[in-house]
């Protein structure tokens, strides 16, 4: 398959430079922060293409994958392969971040708990064109307050997050989380991986630190199902999207789910911070 033929409706196939292996895996895998203790930041690179997809399809994917991927080793349930993800999401008053104004629509700030792990990693997700460079720091959850205003506590691996919270006017935005299914396999160039996302929801907070309760389901009960890949498309890949005729798209569950808190607090048709500053692309 020509990889140029998988490009999405608005670019969303990512270019990752550095070692793609074990830094891509920790930072996608899920429940790894328990076994990473020690290394408190993580850097990382590769390609992902999402896909949005009915949950018959989807199902079908999951099972495919069954049977030529690998459990993640973090996850748990049946097959072994699953895990919750908790996104608590950083924009601005006036939401930058969700209408990618400026250098805003370039870089995303969250800090993502796995399951009731007593860690979370601070994470930046920082875009130039289809480059995408993530960096994300454990902390203990416990630790999360010290993002409050604007006093550096000295030797803490989060200063960095802090700082950048301070200088462009982040706060806590929505909480978005998400059962995760995840499979893997070893290629020669590295970890592949694929993930499909489920039951997404959403809760609207102003506080740094998780809600509790059921939250509300973003949309229709749709599955995101994202592949990765450290160079270049895998065979087994390649056959997956062409067998299935999948059409990769560009998605966000953040913006997904600040439009959905929207939706239920106002008029259709508005959107959150609109205004004439900048693109309203969400």
């Amino acid at each position: 398959m020509d990889q140029r033929t998988l490009e999405p409706k608005t670019t969303d196939m990512l270019f990752w430079a550095g070692d793609p292996f074990p830094l891509l895996f920790l930072c996608s895998s899920g429940l790894a922060m328990s076994n990473v203790v020690a290394l408190t930041e993580i850097r990382s690179s590769g390609f992902e293409i999402k896909f949005v997809l009915d949950a018959p399809v989807a199902d079908t994917i999951v099972e495919w994958a069954h049977t030529h991927l690998e459990r993640d080793p973090h996850g748990s349930g049946e097959r072994g392969d699953e895990y919750l993800i908790t996104n608590l999401c950083f924009d601005t008053e006036t939401f930058h971040t969700f209408h990618r104004r400026g250098s805003y629509g370039r870089a995303k700030y969250r800090a993502r708990r796995y399951g009731n792990e007593e860690s979370l990693f601070l994470e930046r997700k920082l875009r130039k064109a289809n480059k995408v460079n993530k960096r994300r720091t454990q902390i203990r959850v416990d630790e999360i307050g010290q993002l409050n205003g604007n006093q550096k506590v000295s030797g803490w691996p989060g200063n960095w997050f802090h700082r950048r919270l301070n200088l462009r006017g982040l706060e806590p935005a929505c909480q978005v989380a998400y059962r995760r299914t995840a499979r893997v396999a070893t290629t020669e160039d590295g970890t592949i991986r694929l993930t499909a996302d489920r039951d997404i929801r959403v809760w609207p907070t102003r506080k740094l630190g998780f809600v509790n309760g059921s939250g509300n389901l973003i949309g229709d009960p749709k599955v995101l199902v994202e592949l990765k890949f450290p160079v270049t498309m895998p065979a087994l890949f390649a056959q997956l999207i062409d067998n299935h005729k999948l059409e990769p798209v560009s998605v966000s569950k953040f913006r997904l789910g600040i439009n959905a808190l929207y939706r239920l607090a106002n008029s259709p048709g508005e959107e959150p911070g609109s205004d004439n500053r900048g693109s309203t692309d969400a």
